[in-house]
């Protein structure tokens, strides 16, 4: 109902640009489509690629047409139009990647441990990860380590960073899922785990570490469901201790994010305030019409800027930071990027996003399909965690930024998940 109302209330409000209306009607269309097809699990690849692209574009581009936003920031029509293409682009590319049977080649099995008898979660489990998650949180708070406005203080801090939070995150996801098996008591213990690494990025001066916490943990939560691999399931309603403790962890991260970078100490003053400024944190569409307006509509390959960023030793975002936005990284700790379709499209125009996106579209559904393969030990918990990173991964690489990052996060992700299942499995 929400959906169909929306494609209503859209057209109406892009009635006066006759070109971006029937653009967003075919995108929306294809979105519809897509979503029907794909209806028995909403967080697949092929839906999420949809519900992603429509959170950082579809949403706010009705609103961006003929109205000033933010920061007196108009974006003409023709701009929108050019960012519809490239979305439709990055939806089209990432399906047909999905029907590649690359699950064949890649070696998840191995990195998951399918195949082999996992370890069940104990008190003496939950006590060692809460002592991880304690000394991770105490060492990254002392080094500044991954904080917001703050460069560290320790060398190798990319690679710390990696370990002591996506590693940390991997483990509590392996204790919840694990967890939804047993019992709940540690279903509790393991939303409180997930709950602190959240308060410590808050502490760390990020807002938005308690979403990424309700997307991973939700994910995994929705296939206990749907690939069956217990008798026993655990209702959804659980989610709602993080849910419940989201706005709290929010005003901790903006006061410490005020207290660093400057800016108000208040996220919300009001219930409206707080979810209208929750909804407007999707930059994808103002990001990526930076870009569009930079090379000045749209082009097939962009004269293949990507071997010029290699010669000159800048990423996609630096090279836009500082083009575009005037970020000066030697002073300034501050990025605005790309959006997840302009970092390739800087690089190699419309070509570079649909290559970009088609690799994706192969390398999700193969850990989709994984989730689903039977195994000796029916043991798919590691399979399952590994695909919740992903998930919040592919809302990053939509509305923020596809760039060098990204692909060192899919592999931190990856590496950590290896690691976590050499542990937790049985020989």
């Amino acid at each position: 109902m929400f959906w169909a109302l929306w494609i209503f209330f859209a057209i109406y409000k892009l009635s006066d640009s006759s070109n971006l209306a029937v653009l967003y009607f075919i995108y929306m269309v294809l979105g519809t489509a897509v979503l029907a097809l794909n209806s028995k699990d909403i967080l697949s690849p092929r839906s999420f690629i949809i519900v992603g692209t429509f959170y950082s574009f579809g949403l706010n581009i009705p609103f961006f047409s003929g109205t000033e936003l933010i920061e007196d920031l108009m974006i003409s029509d023709k701009t929108l139009s050019d960012i519809l293409i490239i979305v439709i682009v990055v939806q089209l590319s990432f399906l047909l990647g999905s029907f590649v049977p690359l699950n064949k080649q890649l070696p998840l099995r191995k990195l998951t441990g399918n195949h082999l008898r996992g370890r069940k979660v104990s008190y003496r489990w939950a006590i060692t990860i809460a002592g991880i998650v304690l000394f991770a949180a105490l060492f990254r708070i002392t080094f500044s380590l991954g904080q917001a406005g703050k460069q560290p203080t320790i060398p190798f801090a990319g690679y710390l960073q990696f370990i002591f939070y996506d590693g940390v995150l991997v483990g509590c996801l392996w204790f919840l899922a694990q967890s939804l098996r047993q019992k709940r008591i540690f279903i509790f213990v393991a939303l409180g785990l997930l709950v602190s690494v959240a308060l410590t990025q808050a502490l760390l001066g990020w807002r938005g570490g308690i979403f990424h916490i309700l997307v991973v943990s939700g994910s995994v939560f929705w296939y206990q469901f749907k690939t069956k691999r217990s008798d026993k399931t655990f209702s959804l309603a659980w989610l709602a201790i993080p849910i419940l403790l989201a706005g709290s962890l929010i005003e901790v991260g903006n006061k410490v994010r005020a207290k660093n970078l400057g800016g108000e100490a208040e996220y919300g003053t009001t219930i409206s305030g707080f979810v209208t400024r929750i909804a407007m944190r999707s930059q994808g569409t103002s990001r990526l019409a930076g870009v569009v307006d930079h090379f000045e509509g749209l082009s097939l390959t962009n004269s293949f800027k990507i071997f010029y960023l290699m010669k000159t030793r800048q990423t996609t975002t630096t090279y836009i930071d500082r083009v575009v936005h005037g970020v000066d990284l030697r002073v300034q700790s501050h990025s605005v990027g790309t959006s997840g379709p302009g970092g390739p499209y800087t690089g190699m125009g419309l070509l570079g996003v649909f290559l970009a996106y088609l690799i994706l579209g192969c390398i999700y559904q193969a850990v989709y399909k994984e989730m689903f393969r039977p195994g000796k030990y029916n043991n798919n918990v590691m399979v399952i965690v590994y695909y919740s990173m992903l998930l919040y991964i592919m809302l990053q690489f939509t509305s923020e930024n596809l760039n060098v990052l990204i692909v060192k996060k899919m592999i931190a992700a990856t590496a950590m998940v290896y690691a976590c299942r050499i542990i937790v499995s049985k020989r």
